[in-house]
C-alpha cells in the first residue's frame, strides 16, 4: 500500500548538503557549489536546495565581542571574517542565479570566550569548542551571530556587509552584501541531543535557541529558520548518560518546552535520518514518521518535517562494489518511503565529493582526485540520485 502510494506521490524536493564549513576556509574546495562542476550536478539531478554551511567559531574565535555593533563590524571587516564569508556570498548568489534554494546552517563550534570553556567535556571526548554559550538570549553574542547572518543574507544590497550604523543612513544601508546572496533558511542548532556539552540542560537550552533565533530573524532577513536537526541516533536505551540523548525523548521534551509558541517568523522542524536510511525502514515505522506523529500529537503550529542531513556511510567498504550498490538502494528506498508521507517535505543527501582525509564516506562520488585535480568517480547512488 505505501509502495504504490509512493508511486502516486509527488516528487519530494531533493537537498544536497556540501559536507560542512570546509568550503569557506579555502578557495575552490572540492564541495565549494561553485566549482568542479557542482552546479552542474544540481542540474542535472534536479536538485531544489542546497545546504551549506557556516562555523561561528572559525569567524570570531579570535575576537570577543561585547557589543552587536562590535561583533557586526568584525565579522565584516576582519581578515577571517571577509574572506570566509564572501566565499559564502558567492556560493548563495550562484545558488541564487541558478534558481536552486539555499539553507544555511550553523555548525556545531562556538568560541570559547562565549562559552567558558578550558577543555574539553569531562563526560566525553567533545571539545571545549562544543560547549553551549552561556548567552542565549535576543542580546548576547549568539544572537549577534544569528543577527549577523540573516541581516547579510536578506538579498538587499551593500558594498561590504552589516556595520555599525554611521549617522543618517538608513537601516537598510547597513544590512545586505555585495551580492545580493540572499538565503531562504537557515538552521539555528545541529543534532543538539548528541554534539554539544553540558546535556544537563539541552532541551531548555534549544528551546530557548529557537525562540531567539526566531524573534533575530523576524527583526532582520525574515528567513524560515530551521530546527532541531535531531540526530535519529541513539534509539532509546542506547544514549550515554550525560553525553548523549535518544532522539525520541529529546523530541518530546522540546515539543513540551516549545507549547503554546507562536514564532514570529516560519520554523520548519527539522531530523536528520541517517538511521531510517541505513536499515530501511518503512514509511510507517521510520523515525521521520515518528516524530511527525508527534508534532501533530503535541500541537506544533507546522507540523511538516524537514530531513536535513541523510544518506548512507560505506566508511571503509567504500570500495566494495556491493557496498556501494546497498549505498543506492538505501537511499532510494528511503526517499521513496519518505515521499510516501505528506508532511515529509524535504529529503537531503549529505555529500557529493568525499574527501581522502574523511573516514565519513557518504558521498555520491569517490574521494576528490586532487592530483588531477578533480571529482572522484560517480558511485552507484549518484545515478540513483539522478532518477529520483
Amino acid at each position: 500500500m505505501l509502495a504504490a502510494a509512493a508511486q502516486a506521490a509527488d516528487p519530494l524536493p531533493k537537498a544536497i548538503s556540501m559536507s560542512g564549513p570546509q568550503p569557506l576556509r579555502e578557495d575552490n574546495h572540492p564541495n565549494d557549489y561553485r566549482s568542479w562542476g557542482n552546479r552542474q550536478y544540481f542540474k542535472d539531478s534536479h536538485t531544489a536546495w542546497v545546504k551549506l554551511w557556516v562555523s561561528w567559531y572559525d569567524l570570531q574565535q579570535a575576537y570577543a565581542a561585547t557589543s552587536r555593533d562590535g561583533s557586526w563590524n568584525n565579522l565584516t571587516g576582519s581578515a577571517t571574517g571577509s574572506a570566509y564569508l564572501k566565499r559564502l556570498d558567492g556560493q548563495i548568489r550562484a545558488a541564487n542565479d541558478d534558481g536552486v534554494r539555499t539553507v544555511v546552517t550553523i555548525y556545531q563550534a562556538f568560541p570559547t570566550w562565549a562559552t567558558g570553556a578550558t577543555g574539553q567535556d569531562p563526560l566525553s571526548s567533545k571539545g571545549a569548542e562544543r560547549k553551549l554559550p552561556s548567552n542565549l538570549t535576543t542580546n548576547g553574542p549568539w544572537a549577534w551571530f544569528v543577527g549577523y547572518l540573516s541581516a547579510r543574507y536578506n538579498g538587499a544590497y551593500n558594498a561590504t556587509g552589516p556595520h555599525k550604523p554611521a549617522k543618517r543612513e538608513t537601516t537598510s544601508a547597513y544590512y545586505g552584501n555585495s551580492s545580493r546572496a540572499k538565503v531562504d533558511a537557515i538552521e539555528v542548532v545541529n543534532e543538539p541531543n548528541t554534539l554539544y556539552w553540558p546535556l544537563d540542560n539541552i532541551v531548555g537550552a534549544t528551546a530557548t535557541m529557537m525562540r531567539t533565533a526566531a524573534t533575530i530573524s523576524s527583526q532582520w532577513g525574515k528567513q524560515t529558520i530551521v530546527a532541531p536537526a535531531t540526530s535519529d541516533s541513539p534509539d532509546a536505551g542506547a544514549a550515554r548518560a550525560g553525553v548523549s540523548m535518544d532522539w525520541q525523548a529529546f523530541t518530546s521534551q522540546l515539543l513540551t518546552a516549545l507549547a503554546g509558541w507562536r514564532p514570529p517568523v516560519p520554523v520548519e522542524w527539522s531530523q536528520h535520518n541517517y538511521k531510517d536510511v541505513k536499515y530501511e525502514d518503512a514509511a510507517s515505522t521510520s523515525r521521520a514518521k515518528q516524530t511527525i506523529d508527534l508534532l501533530h500529537a503535541a500541537g506544533w503550529p507546522n507540523p511538516e518535517l524537514w530531513l536535513t542531513e541523510g544518506g548512507y556511510n560505506l566508511g571503509s567498504a567504500w570500495p566494495d562494489s556491493a557496498a556501494r550498490d546497498a549505498q543506492a538502494a538505501k537511499i532510494q528506498k528511503s526517499y521513496e518511503a519518505m515521499r510516501a508521507i505528506p508532511d515529509v517535505t524535504m529529503w537531503t543527501q549529505h555529500g557529493i565529493n568525499d574527501i581522502a582525509s574523511n573516514s565519513f564516506k557518504s558521498g555520491l562520488r569517490d574521494d576528490f582526485d586532487y592530483a588531477l585535480p578533480g571529482p572522484g568517480s560517480a558511485r552507484p547512488a549518484w545515478t540513483t540520485w539522478l532518477g529520483l
